[in-house]
């Protein structure tokens, strides 16, 4: 089964969308994202998130329509969830990011966005009450400035 995404506001299936080369995302990590859990059709935490996302988007000098807001992604989440079949539990990824331009180019200042879902499991949706391993990774070292709190779309320190 394909599964779909929600792309600015369609749903289309994942092998159809098309990020351009020139995308300042792409090129420069120039956008956020966040991960949301969703069970049973409700979207966790969502003032949290919104929040977080909306003030990252400030940050960042995007323009926010007035359509452009958590309502709207909200309704946008639960009609991918349900496309794709993953109201019970899901793991929903929002990457908003601006489109294309050279590096001092911020002439489109608009926010475009990607949803994607996937299935979760259920037995996996628990406290961890036996405590983590955890371990430093002094290779990447994260500043403490404006842009700390934003899940910004450049991760690699978190994904190396």
């Amino acid at each position: 089964m394909s599964l779909f995404s929600n792309w600015n506001g369609k749903i289309v299936e994942n092998n159809k969308i098309c990020i351009s080369p020139d995308n300042r995302s792409f090129r420069y990590g120039d956008g956020c994202f966040e991960t949301i859990k969703v069970i049973n059709g409700e979207v966790l935490l969502a003032d949290l998130h919104f929040q977080r996302l909306f003030s990252s988007l400030v940050i960042l000098k995007f323009f926010i329509p007035t359509y452009f807001t958590s309502e709207y992604l909200t309704s946008g989440i639960e009609e991918l969830v349900t496309k794709n079949g993953h109201s019970d539990f899901a793991r929903v990824r929002l990457v908003v990011y601006r489109g294309d331009g050279a590096l001092y180019d911020l002439e489109d200042k608009n926010p475009y966005f990607i949803i994607q879902s996937w299935s979760g499991k259920v037995e996996t949706n628990f406290y961890n009450d036996t405590g983590l391993n955890v371990g430093i990774f002094s290779d990447a070292k994260k500043s403490a400035d404006l842009f700390s709190a934003i899940k910004s779309n450049n991760y690699l320190p978190y994904a190396m």
